[in-house]
């Protein structure tokens, strides 16, 4: 990805924001007569609304970090049927990490495998 790339993604992401203030935003809290709603809540209620959506975006964040994991622990299942293809990877990836073992290597994936349920009947490598 150039950076060129990743500008037109946060372009794209900036005009789905301003859509979502031109239509839900706008169905909730603009009223015509007084403008958007933060700008005549008062202070205290603007306080409350302003956690809440923090505590929504802590809640997301968790929910996107749990579905990352799944998809990453996935990803390595499929990609590596054996130890040995895991390490033939690791080597090439990782040349000087693995200068001593691939041990470490393995664990990682295995707990990460493990831990989101991934592991087969024969092992993480199955």
């Amino acid at each position: 990805m150039t950076p060129n790339d990743l500008a037109a993604e946060v372009d794209l992401m900036a005009a789905r924001a301003k859509s979502r203030i031109r239509t839900v935003g706008a169905d909730q809290y603009y009223r015509p007569a007084d403008g958007q709603l933060f700008e005549r809540l008062p202070l205290a209620k603007l306080f409350e609304y302003a956690y809440e959506e923090l505590e929504d975006m802590v809640n997301y964040c968790t929910m996107l970090h749990i579905r990352l994991r799944r998809l990453e622990a996935a990803t390595a299942r499929n990609l590596f049927r054996s130890a040995d293809e895991a390490l033939e990877y690791a080597r090439k990836a990782y040349p000087d990490a693995l200068a001593v073992s691939l041990y470490p290597f393995l664990d990682y994936m295995v707990a990460h495998i493990d831990g989101v349920g991934f592991v087969g009947p024969e092992g993480p490598w199955s």
